[in-house]
């Protein structure tokens, strides 16, 4: 059967949209649903991950296009943000509902909640990863000293709770921050990052552990790698020199992974 354009159109993003909860004409099939479940923040970012991995098997498929599997992605989230309360936003969920509000494009508010979940965090390495979003929001809003302040502050962790430090800095904060006057201060920061990455200590019986020991030498290679580039910007020619020679002796490594 031949099916006219428009129509076949609408068919595919009912079809994206039926992964979202269903077909939707402006409003949320069941209003109870969408409230039940930003109550457990948690969960709801699990669940909106899901989808946006179910959607992008669909734009793999041709079925949607990027920008309207985004578009899709991006609805839910900010329906989801809407839904949230101030009553709801407690020290245990503050980190969950300020990635929520993040992922919604409201930068200042995940700024005051990712405040509020560094204030008590439950665990050493709840404090690690909450701080370094938060740094990542500050950087995003133009807080670069107070984004590298943070970041550095989760530095004195224990070995056991590193790992997160050089991927958060190098593929976050860092993107986010360079640009704004502080180019030389971030790279300086990245440089500090590569030695927490060597200092961090996992399990190494756990698939979680495999997974850091095996991922370490690429992520070691592509900080060495933009800290040449930041540093041969800056005019910094002896230390890009070094950065790229520290690259180039990850290869070897990352090449028998």
């Amino acid at each position: 059967m031949v099916v006219a354009r428009p129509l076949k159109a609408a068919l595919l993003l009912c079809a994206g949209l039926l992964l979202l909860g269903g077909c939707m004409t402006g409003k949320i099939d069941n209003p109870n649903r969408l409230e039940t479940a930003v109550e457990d923040p948690e969960r709801l970012l699990e669940k909106l991950n899901h989808q946006n991995d179910r959607l992008q098997e669909r734009v793999l498929t041709g079925e949607l296009n990027q920008q309207e599997k985004d578009d899709l992605i991006q609805a839910e989230v900010a329906k989801a943000a809407d839904a949230i309360t101030p009553e709801m936003i407690t020290p245990a969920t503050a980190y969950a509902y300020g990635e929520l509000f993040r992922k919604a494009d409201r930068w200042e508010r995940s700024f005051e909640v990712y405040q509020m979940a560094t204030e008590s965090p439950a665990t050493e390495s709840r404090r690690v990863i909450d701080t370094l979003q938060f740094a990542r929001v500050a950087a995003h809003l133009g807080k670069i000293d107070q984004a590298i302040s943070l970041a550095e502050a989760v530095f004195d962790t224990p070995p056991t709770t590193k790992e997160s430090i050089l991927p958060a800095v190098l593929y976050e904060i860092l993107e986010e921050g360079l640009g704004q006057g502080r180019d030389e201060e971030l790279a300086d920061m990245l440089h500090r990052s590569i030695g927490q990455h060597l200092e961090a200590v996992v399990d190494e019986e756990t698939p979680e552990g495999q997974a850091f020991l095996q991922a370490r030498p690429f992520h070691l290679k592509k900080a060495w790698s933009k800290l040449a580039q930041l540093y041969n910007v800056q005019g910094r020619l002896d230390e890009a020199r070094r950065a790229v020679t520290e690259a180039d002796a990850m290869g070897s490594d990352f090449a028998s992974i």
